[in-house]
């Protein structure tokens, strides 16, 4: 079972996040090929959807890594693949959730860069 289904399976997340998340596994698997941090990274976006259908908020980051994040030289990428991802799944996230998504997203790229 994979982590999806267990999350499904034990009521963490709803179908409808299920299929969002698979469709942006299946989009992240594609352009950079399967990994350990797009797993992890597609598990942390699924979540993130379930706390906002569920209006769950979550505790920010501190104001310096919140400005490491914008420093990092492949910020901007990672914003545009967020904006990708929230298009494919018709969703959009808080900008707190968005902070955690964009540090698992520069992990990812990071990760491709030194391949």
């Amino acid at each position: 079972m994979d982590r999806l289904e267990l999350l499904l399976s034990s009521g963490l997340i709803a179908q409808d996040t299920c299929e969002k998340a698979r469709k942006v596994d299946a989009c992240l698997t594609e352009r950079f090929g399967w990994s350990e941090k797009i797993e992890m990274f597609v598990t942390h976006y699924a979540m993130a959807l379930e706390r906002r259908q569920n209006e769950e908020v979550i505790e920010g980051l501190h104001e310096e890594a919140v400005a490491e994040i914008y420093k990092n030289p492949d910020f901007e990428t990672c914003r545009l693949l967020l904006e990708e991802l929230e298009s494919l799944t018709a969703s959009g996230l808080s900008a707190t959730e968005e902070q955690f998504i964009l540090i698992h997203l520069l992990n990812i790229v990071n990760e491709n860069k030194n391949k």
